[in-house]
This record gives structure tokens, C-alpha cells and sequence, in this order.
């Protein structure tokens, strides 16, 4: 069970960290939600406890959720996230970039479900000194050649603070980012470098706290 929860927290990067956006290759003071288009697509190698992966995120098409118009974004993973999930696809609401619904899939008989609902003002316009609060709870259901083998449901208070603006180098370049780290407890949970050049959910960069995962940007091509 552990090895999809550690999966779902990446995943649900994409809108969980992101309220806003970042600054590109000029320093600002302010950034603003960006707009996605259908076919935008970014690749990142992703490193899990010594593994390299392939992380490719495409945003495929639109659709509405419980009343709200989000994104629909695929997630490919190759090889295999620790050998049991290689795609992934999210609904993203659009005016917050916040995920609301994901579904795991992969080579081994297990499929998981996550459904997300937030209580927390939004973090946009981005600036630096920023900080907001409020909570995430997550319904995850595990399945198994169609029958439910587990199910759970945690909710988390986060902290959201807006600490810098940092020159972020990766192998798709170099990008001035605003540095958004995520809260609980007092700890970092997770820190990503934001590029509205780049426009991803999951950054130039990301670090998760708990599990050492990383993502860095390879490539990206966005309207």
C-alpha cells in the first residue's frame, strides 16, 4: 500500500503544491495562473531510492468533475514505478490547478483510485512572502481483477509558503523559479521550483521531504 501512496504524493503534485505560477527568465514580482492547452507535455527524469525513471505528463483533452472544468493530463512512467504502475491519468481543476481526481494503473493486477477535495484559500497571485494554510483529504481505493481490496481516507493540514526566488538549473535549461515549500507539522513536506515559462504543476524541480523523491525537468513543449 505504501509503495501507491508514495506514487499518489507525486502525482497529486500537479495541483496539490500549485496555486500559481512562477517567474521565466525575468525576475517578477507576481505571477498569475497559467492556462494549459491540449497537447502541452513535459518529460522529467525522476529518481526513486537510487531507480531512474522517465516521467512524461500530457494534458489530452477537458473535461468536467462535480460541476468543475478541468484539464485531463496522462502521466507515463517508464520503467515501471517501483514495478507495479506505468500510467497514470489526472483531472485538473482548471481554475486552480489543483488535482482532484487520479487513477493508477500498471503491469501487476492492482489499480488505485484517489479522490481529493481541498479547504484552503488559493495561493495565487504568487509573490514571495506568501503563506496559506488549510486542509487536503484524500479517499483512496485499491483494487484488485476488479474487487475493492483496500480502502482509506487521511486528511492533512498543509502550510504553503511562497521563501524565494532561486535560479534553478536543470537539463531543459536554466529557470529563474519562485521556491514554494509545502507544510505539515512544522516539516517540509515537499519543495518545488516554479517556472511560468514551463508552466508544469510539478515545476522545474521537485523534492519530496518524505519519501527523497526528485523530479527534474528534461524537455517541454507548452502553447
Amino acid at each position: 500500500m505504501k509503495t501507491f501512496l508514495f506514487l499518489l504524493l507525486a502525482l497529486v503534485l500537479f495541483g496539490a503544491t500549485l496555486a500559481g505560477t512562477a517567474c521565466g527568465d525575468n525576475e517578477i514580482e507576481e505571477a498569475r495562473l497559467p492556462v494549459l492547452g491540449v497537447g502541452d507535455e513535459w518529460t522529467y527524469n525522476m529518481t526513486s531510492e537510487g531507480q531512474p525513471y522517465t516521467w512524461i505528463e500530457k494534458v489530452f483533452g477537458h473535461g468536467k468533475r462535480a460541476g468543475t472544468e478541468c484539464y485531463l493530463v496522462q502521466v507515463s512512467i517508464d520503467p515501471p514505478y517501483k514495478g507495479v504502475a506505468n500510467s497514470a491519468e489526472l483531472w485538473v481543476e482548471e481554475e486552480t490547478l489543483r488535482t482532484q481526481w487520479i487513477l493508477i494503473e500498471g503491469p501487476s493486477q492492482y489499480v488505485m483510485r484517489m479522490d481529493i477535495s481541498w479547504d484552503r484559500p488559493p495561493l495565487f497571485p504568487l509573490t514571495v512572502g506568501k503563506q496559506i494554510s488549510g486542509t487536503e483529504t484524500d479517499y483512496i481505493v485499491v483494487e484488485s481483477n476488479g474487487e475493492v481490496q483496500n480502502s482509506e481516507t487521511e486528511t492533512h493540514l498543509y502550510t504553503y509558503k511562497v521563501e524565494s526566488i532561486e535560479n534553478i538549473t536543470v537539463a531543459a535549461g536554466t529557470f529563474n523559479c519562485f521556491k514554494i515549500v509545502k507544510y505539515e507539522n512544522g516539516s517540509p513536506v515537499n519543495t518545488t521550483w516554479y517556472s511560468d515559462k514551463v508552466k508544469s504543476g510539478d515545476g522545474v524541480k521537485s523534492v519530496n521531504h518524505e519519501t527523497g523523491e526528485i523530479l527534474e525537468l528534461v524537455s517541454y513543449s507548452v502553447k
